[in-house]
């Protein structure tokens, strides 16, 4: 789905003597994604998606942790910039974030002729060579630079200080967000909500390509004594919404994920609310399947977790 995709844009957007269809054994095709770290979401569900269709694809990424990949990708050749090296990159990669575009501009990308950057921070800002095609897959604007940036702020309760830099290094990166902008070739949106940010933000058309969710390891089985929160434990995402209504409400609530927030959270919840962490696939689908209902009071650009929960009935 993905190649039809770009085999059409590449045709309608480049000659066809210099270009013709993307195949592997014609073209060099590199894959770059923003850090892969912190935790499994979409941009790394189109990472493996990449790697079924091309086992041997290079992917190059800022911070890669690999203690959070499963057994199956364990083999992905994944390379990485000079922030790898730098103390606690793996678990404070965020703090490094101001560095990122430095980063991602240092990879020597020169020597392929298709780049897929799967993007949601600094992946789209690598520099393609003249003629390379450009394809990044948006999950989302960096949403703590745009539309979020007040609501970040408030979540990290900044003090004065903290905000004239936060807000100097925002105003810095929302220029370099524009303009490498510029070196995409197509742009790919995982929904319509996502387009209409590109739009808004970069002034650029996209596509819509819906990205892949594995529908078929879900259904319904019955209706237990509980509800279900699954994904990465972030601010954004509303779960803290979430822990004060079932801490007043007293239902029972199962959280299944990690992430920053996960020690916050659980300081604040009752004991009507679980938290599992990470766990298998087993065990999601187990409670998938039998959940009373599932909870998502946060605004996503796509929810691949809301498309698997719809699946579970």
């Amino acid at each position: 789905m993905i190649l039809n995709k770009i085999e059409i844009q590449e045709k309608q957007a480049l000659e066809p003597k210099s270009h013709n269809f993307i195949s592997e054994k014609t073209k060099k095709i590199a894959v770059i994604s923003d850090q892969i770290a912190g935790g499994i979401g979409g941009a790394e569900s189109i990472l493996f998606a990449l790697y079924e269709l091309y086992p041997d694809i290079k992917t190059y990424t800022t911070v890669f942790d690999s203690n959070i990949f499963p057994k199956k990708y364990k083999n992905m050749n994944i390379q990485t910039t000079w922030i790898q090296q730098m103390p606690f990159a793996k678990n404070k990669y965020k703090v490094y974030f101001p560095l990122m575009p430095m980063a991602i501009e240092s990879l020597d990308l020169q020597e392929y002729d298709v780049l897929i950057s799967s993007h949601h921070c600094v992946a789209k800002g690598i520099i393609p060579r003249p003629d390379a095609f450009h394809i990044c897959y948006c999950h989302s604007p960096a949403r703590y630079i745009w539309d979020l940036y007040w609501t970040y702020s408030k979540l990290n309760n900044f003090n004065i200080v903290q905000k004239i830099i936060t807000s100097y290094l925002s105003h810095y990166l929302r220029m370099w967000d524009c303009s490498c902008s510029n070196r995409v070739s197509l742009f790919l949106a995982n929904s319509n909500y996502t387009a209409s940010r590109i739009k808004k933000f970069y002034n650029r058309n996209s596509e819509i390509l819906y990205p892949p969710v594995d529908t078929e390891k879900f259904k319904h089985q019955s209706y237990g004594d509980y509800y279900l929160m699954v994904g990465r434990l972030v601010a954004y995402k509303g779960y803290e919404l979430a822990v004060d209504a079932f801490n007043e409400n007293g239902k029972k609530l199962v959280i299944i994920g990690d992430g920053t927030e996960y020690k916050k959270l659980k300081s604040k919840a009752n004991d009507n609310i679980i938290f599992l962490g990470r766990v298998c696939d087993e065990i999601l689908k187990e409670y998938m399947n039998n959940c009373k209902g599932f909870i998502f009071p946060g605004k996503e650009d796509f929810g691949m977790v809301m498309a698997e929960a719809q699946a579970a009935g």
